[in-house]
């Protein structure tokens, strides 16, 4: 057992657990953690209790800051038009709409005071895939013929904050609860499909807090203001209540295929018996 100064091993390990009163401060923080990890050999602390502890008081000096929370309401999605007759002709003679993906504030809050860039993760088959926006607004422009899932990566301006990720999926073509068949001719129409979230920035580092407050200063200027929002708590559970529609109906259309498929064995047994039933008298 090795053993650093006058203490043994097993002294060490307590003395590093007195040091240790406040595990907010220390077990759960992520840097600490790695620093004791690269510190221990063979299950023993190589360092002194002391030494833990300036490790401990360096690291606070640009750590979290506690008791701190921001949120930022935002609304992410995106919206479609055809291509009309007056339209310049699209770059691919098969694409039928030009869209929009984007993420904004809610309220039309300034988001670069928080956020670094966005990243859009679009279908393989656009060049480049990755489109990477680094100042408002967040929006990529493109045109296509099909729906796919795209993957939204949020990068704050402090880099320690890890990257936040939504998937929003494309919608170009009406949907079939809103009374117009997609597969019909129908009038030309804009497809606008948002989804609201809120950004939670948790005990921020204190190099975040700046701008954070700065942001917070801006919406609470704006509170005064009436947004021209598309999106509203009831759009969201409208959303939600037609999901568990197409759930239900999705179901019910299993259901009748199952059965059909049980009809279908069913008819399938009895032929194969009559068919052995006749074998068996030609052979008499």
């Amino acid at each position: 057992m090795q053993s650093t100064g006058n203490k043994t091993g097993t002294e060490i390990r307590q003395g590093v657990m007195n040091a240790s009163v406040d595990l907010d401060d220390m077990v759960y923080n992520e840097e600490l953690s790695e620093f004791r990890s690269a510190c221990r050999c063979g299950g023993e602390y190589l360092i002194t209790e002391s030494q833990l502890e300036a490790e401990k008081n360096n690291m606070g000096a640009g750590g979290r800051v506690k008791g701190e929370m921001f949120s930022a309401p935002i609304v992410y999605g995106s919206v479609a038009i055809p291509f009309g007759p007056n339209d310049p002709v699209p770059k691919d003679e098969s694409h039928t709409h030009k869209w929009c993906v984007f993420l904004r504030g809610a309220n039309g809050e300034d988001l670069s005071p928080i956020i670094r860039k966005v990243t859009f993760k679009l279908h393989d088959s656009f060049v480049p895939p990755s489109r990477t926006v680094d100042a408002p607004p967040f929006e990529v422009h493109e045109s296509g013929w099909g729906e796919f899932e795209i993957l939204i990566k949020i990068s704050f301006v402090d880099s320690q904050e890890k990257p936040m990720t939504l998937f929003h999926h494309l919608q170009l073509y009406p949907k079939e609860d809103n009374g117009i068949d997609p597969d019909m001719d129908s009038p030309r129409q804009t497809i606008l499909s948002e989804h609201y979230d809120e950004l939670v920035i948790n005990e921020p580092y204190e190099e975040f807090l700046e701008p954070l407050r700065r942001y917070r200063l801006q919406v609470q200027a704006m509170k005064t203001k009436t947004p021209p929002l598309n999106f509203s708590p009831e759009v969201e559970a409208n959303e939600i209540k037609r999901y568990y529609t197409i759930n239900d109906k999705v179901m019910a259309e299993l259901e009748k295929v199952k059965n059909r498929l049980a009809k279908i064995e069913a008819d399938k047994r009895k032929l194969e018996a009559d068919i052995k039933v006749l074998e068996n008298e030609s052979l008499t």
